[in-house]
C-alpha cells in the first residue's frame, strides 16, 4: 500500500505543479486536503503489469522549485 500512496502522492504533486493559477492550484490544494491519498480504488491490484521503458529519476526532482 506504500507503493500506491507513494503513487498518489507523485500525481498529487505533478497536478499542483501544472496549476495555470495560484487560485487555481488553491482550489487544488484545498480539494486534496479534504480527501485522502490512501485510495487505491483506481488501482489495478489483480491485473498484468507490463513495463517497457525504464524510469530514470531523482527523488530530489519531485521537489524542484
Amino acid at each position: 500500500m506504500n507503493d500506491i500512496n507513494f503513487h498518489n502522492l507523485l500525481c498529487l504533486s505533478k497536478k499542483l505543479r501544472q496549476c495555470a493559477s495560484e487560485a487555481d492550484r488553491q482550489e487544488l490544494l484545498a480539494t486534496i486536503l479534504k480527501s485522502s491519498t490512501h485510495t487505491w480504488h483506481h488501482i489495478n491490484l489483480s491485473g498484468e503489469y507490463v513495463f517497457l521503458t525504464q524510469l530514470n529519476w531523482r527523488i530530489s526532482s519531485i521537489y524542484k522549485r
